[in-house]
């Protein structure tokens, strides 16, 4: 019976000890929420989130940006080179995959570049290559993709510059896209880039 009556007298005096230790621990004075040093966290988390959104917004528009391609057109037509013509140049930093290349020549459309090319050589005793792109085609950055091209090197400079007239003739639409972005087509007309 001792030892029931002990336990019993042991754990009274620490029910009364824990029972102080929440008393005491009750009246302690509250941490307010609102204090400097919360109110200060708070800002600085907030700061570094929107921070950490905005980095990430440049990441991408750097990304979309590192694979924008440009096309421009490329005329030679001095007889100071040796070879003449049209070339597409891409000048982005990305591949342009060709959606559809539409050619007019005099005003007239035409079904492919070889065409534009006949027309020019049925005129002249000349002789031009003529590469036609279809949808797809690819042309990687930094790149020259001659579409009709020529020598000069034993042609007159007065047979240059008829030839070359005729170049000025060819007016192209040029759709093509990149490969980051497939549903975003970018236009490029010849006749409004040399007008």
């Amino acid at each position: 019976m001792e030892t029931v009556a002990n336990i019993t007298i042991d754990t009274v005096i620490t029910l009364q000890n824990i029972a102080h230790d929440i008393h005491i621990t009750s009246t302690l004075p509250k941490q307010s929420l609102f204090n400097p040093i919360s109110i200060a966290s708070c800002i600085i988390a907030l700061l570094a989130l929107a921070i950490s959104l905005y980095q990430s917004y440049l990441n991408r528009r750097n990304f979309y940006l590192s694979l924008t391609p440009i096309l421009t057109f490329t005329k030679r037509k001095t007889n100071l080179e040796p070879l003449f013509g049209l070339s597409l140049r891409n000048v982005g930093l990305g591949p342009a995959i060709i959606d559809s290349i539409t050619y007019y020549f005099n005003n007239c459309e035409m079904h492919n570049c070889s065409e534009c090319g006949q027309k020019i050589t049925n005129e002249h005793d000349f002789s031009l290559t003529a590469c036609d792109t279809t949808k797809g085609h690819i042309i990687q950055a930094k790149e020259d993709y001659f579409l009709l091209s020529g020598s000069t090197k034993d042609m007159s400079p007065e047979d240059v510059l008829k030839i070359s007239k005729d170049i000025d003739n060819i007016q192209m639409v040029v759709t093509y896209h990149s490969i980051a972005e497939p549903n975003k087509k970018h236009v490029v007309d010849l006749q409004k880039e040399f007008a």
